[in-house]
């Protein structure tokens, strides 16, 4: 009976283990894709040297996360973008289905960079609860 006791907590401590690689591999998976989308942002904004409302850049940086499938607003939030630096964001998308923020600061010179922010999600299923994390990035100069 001892052995049969024992076997069954080296059970639950092997399924502990495979589940805890499982969630990393899966989350790393997610972390990675925002990453690749912040990227692909700061290079379409770049290839444009602007950003506005309502620009050939925006429609070109919606037209990819479409393509991509990049759905991450999960609680079809609108007050995402928070002010950094005391600058307000120049784009809080339109649509409720995709979470990402350009801020534009001026560096002298007539010179001035934006800074993007994604979001990526991580959900539990049997919790059901929900992990924010936030992925910074910014363009050279323009």
């Amino acid at each position: 009976m001892r052995e049969s006791t024992g076997g069954a907590y080296l059970l639950i401590i092997a399924l502990f283990f495979i589940s805890a690689v499982m969630i990393m591999f899966v989350s790393a998976l997610s972390y990675n894709k925002s990453f690749k989308v912040k990227n692909r942002i700061i290079e379409i904004i770049e290839s444009h040297e602007s950003y506005s409302k309502d620009s050939a850049a925006e429609k070109e940086i919606i037209e990819y996360l479409k393509d991509i499938n990049y759905n991450t607003n999960p609680k079809k939030q609108t007050d995402y973008c928070p002010p950094i630096n005391g600058k307000d964001a120049i784009m809080k998308n339109s649509s409720d289905t995709f979470e990402y923020c350009v801020y534009r600061f001026s560096s002298g010179a007539n010179k001035s960079y934006y800074k993007v922010v994604t979001y990526s999600y991580f959900k539990f299923p049997i919790i059901d609860s929900l992990f924010k994390y936030t992925i910074y990035g910014e363009t050279r100069l323009m």
